[in-house]
């Protein structure tokens, strides 16, 4: 459960922005705040799987192309910088670099940028919503403890058993919202791609909506992978 946590609160410290290709050749507008900027470009299947795909040094607006047999996540990196920018390619699009912030870089002309950040939204508001307030009480109160407050030590610690109660059935509920994204969403590219990340075993239930999932996300790795787990 512990690296089930991590691996959640990995995936909300990116940038995540989602994008979507089928065998084409695809290309990134590229430009930057400041030049020149030196990045590399990565195929990033998860956290631990990097593949380097070109290192680029730019000093003015360009366009870089791949030719992308399938749906997957990329990534911008900089040499020196532990900053970073994780994104799926869909279209031709566009990336605006923050050279000081990489990872609040903006990628524009996704078609499921949008998706994606209502996704964010939506599992902020029902999952860890709750987290947040707790965290932002125990906050106040070592606030009030600096005060001299004599009542804030014995809330703090209420608040402290509280939050570590809910923490060991975050990883849960995240996986129940996962599910019913899936099950809410039945054409989504997102909810195969979350499935496959938090490597979550579909149910009988969940694979009957996988089945039915366009057949252009059928040949990719992370559908195939979820169909075959028992």
């Amino acid at each position: 459960m512990k690296s089930l946590i991590k691996k959640l609160i990995k995936t909300f410290m990116v940038i995540f922005v989602p994008i979507i290709a089928n065998g084409q050749i695809k290309s990134i507008n590229i430009k930057s705040d400041s030049y020149p900027i030196s990045i590399e470009v990565m195929r990033h299947r998860d956290p631990f799987n990097r593949e380097s795909i070109e290192k680029l040094v730019i000093d003015k607006p360009m366009s870089f192309s791949l030719n992308l047999e399938e749906i997957d996540t990329y990534m911008l990196t900089q040499k020196d910088n532990n900053r970073f920018l994780v994104f799926i390619w869909d279209e031709d699009i566009e990336i605006h670099l923050k050279a000081d912030s990489l990872d609040k870089s903006e990628v524009l002309m996704s078609p499921l940028n949008k998706e994606f950040d209502n996704y964010e939204v939506l599992a902020e508001k029902i999952v860890f919503s709750r987290l947040r307030k707790l965290e932002t009480h125990i906050s106040t109160m070592y606030d009030e403890k600096k005060n001299k407050n004599p009542d804030s030590l014995k809330v703090i610690q209420e608040l402290k058993i509280e939050r570590d109660s809910l923490m060991n059935t975050l990883g849960e509920s995240y996986i129940q919202f996962v599910r019913q994204y899936l099950k809410d969403h039945p054409k989504s590219f997102i909810a195969i791609y979350m499935l496959h990340f938090m490597e979550i075993t579909p149910t009988e239930a969940d694979k009957k909506i996988l089945r039915e999932m366009p057949e252009e996300y059928k040949n990719n790795y992370r559908y195939k992978g979820l169909m075959e787990r028992n």
